[in-house]
């Protein structure tokens, strides 16, 4: 069927107009002739609609992302298939902007901004897991911020996730898919056992990026960076930002350690500790009056000094509130078809090199942010924008 303007499907929607297009598919925005609101619907392309694996998986992304129970999760409000037969999902429209696109826009994040992301993400992930789901493709660009005043998170692209049961899961369920510089290491090497604690080694990754503007793994290549995830050594964030609190470093080592048994349990544990660090690292010491009229000179100017700190950390919050790897080939072939997907964000210049001040658990990587060229290989991003600037219309990616 030839996608057009005015288009009607099913007698209720009406298509308005399309905000990406891609080799496997296209998303348009449409009018629903009967409730009266606009949604996003995703078609496949018909080559891609023919196939029944590819069909099959969908199919199976509407139902995984329409099983979560969370308000942090974008919706999938129903799926049909138009008179050729070829499915289309109709999802809620979102809009806003993506993690990647605010930072890559605006620089590395606020520690309570960057936190406050995190949790709700987490609380997204933990929804995810409860109902049964690995989302194997967590990065910046599936982090969506809906417009307003502080920011509010909805988790997109359920395309690769997989079942948590094994006897649940699919052949292609048995290989890496995703973004290579947010990878798991077990991921790369060992797709077909991966769990929860997987996404929670991507989710921290995604903090890293907000935080750093790099990612926490560096290398020339695509096998370079497989190798240097697998080695486990990353640079501690202060050494990027002085102005980072500490337990942030000893926070990422446990986040990000190679063995998924030391890391958190869950993400609601993971969401809860790091919000502990930014709490104990935002409070001064409590002290009364009569103590601080007691105190030596030194340390009322020390307590003032402290009063200080925290004035400015409130101002920061309320301008927050304002406004040899393994299947190399495989891999491959998962990034050739991802990079197929529609795409909206512009290139945007790399910063400059930035030499390691410390390296956890082992050697020195490779100087240089790599952001740019993991997507060059990956291909598009993730979410398909309106092109009026002022009202950006965002769908999740998942022509897989």
């Amino acid at each position: 069927m030839k996608l057009e303007v005015g288009l009607v499907l099913s007698g209720t929607l009406r298509l308005v107009r399309k905000i990406a297009d891609g080799g496997m598919g296209s998303v348009w925005i449409a009018e629903h002739l009967i409730l009266g609101r606009e949604v996003a619907v995703k078609f496949m392309s018909g080559p891609w609609a023919l196939m029944p694996s590819a069909r099959a998986r969908f199919l199976r992304e509407a139902r995984m992302t329409a099983q979560i129970d969370s308000a942090r999760v974008v919706r999938v409000l129903d799926c049909r298939f138009d008179e050729g037969d070829e499915p289309y999902l109709v999802l809620e429209l979102l809009r806003g902007e993506n993690l990647e696109q605010r930072v890559r826009a605006h620089g590395a994040l606020s520690v309570y901004e960057a936190v406050e992301i995190m949790s709700q993400a987490c609380e997204a992930l933990a929804a995810t897991h409860d109902a049964g789901i690995v989302h194997r493709d967590l990065k910046p660009e599936n982090i969506f911020l809906l417009r307003g005043p502080r920011p509010s998170v909805k988790l997109l692209d359920y395309g690769v996730a997989k079942p948590k049961r094994q006897q649940d899961c699919v052949d292609v369920d048995r290989l890496p898919a995703g973004t290579p510089q947010y990878m798991s290491p077990e991921h790369m090497f060992d797709p077909e056992n991966t769990d929860e604690r997987s996404d929670l080694f991507s989710l921290a990754a995604v903090l890293y990026f907000a935080l750093t503007r790099h990612g926490p793994f560096d290398a020339e290549s695509l096998e370079g960076l497989y190798f240097a995830i697998d080695g486990g050594a990353f640079r501690r964030p202060s050494g990027l930002r002085p102005e980072l609190p500490p337990a942030l470093d000893r926070w990422f080592e446990k986040a990000l350690a190679h063995d998924p048994k030391q890391r958190f349990a869950d993400a609601r544990e993971m969401a809860r500790t790091l919000e502990e660090i930014v709490r104990e690292a935002s409070t001064p010491p409590a002290t009364s009056e009569a103590e601080r009229e007691l105190a030596p000179i030194s340390a009322r100017r020390l307590g003032r000094s402290r009063s200080a700190r925290a004035q400015s950390r409130q101002r920061g919050l309320s301008w927050l509130r304002a406004p040899a790897a393994l299947g190399l080939v495989t891999s491959v072939v998962v990034f050739v078809c991802r990079a197929a997907m529609p795409t909206a964000i512009a290139s945007t210049p790399q910063p400059p090199p930035v030499e390691p001040d410390e390296i956890v658990n082992g050697a020195p990587s490779s100087t240089g942010a790599r952001e740019g060229d993991t997507e060059a290989t990956e291909g598009a991003a993730d979410a398909c924008l309106e092109p009026d600037p002022q009202t950006r219309a965002v769908e999740p990616d998942a022509l897989r």
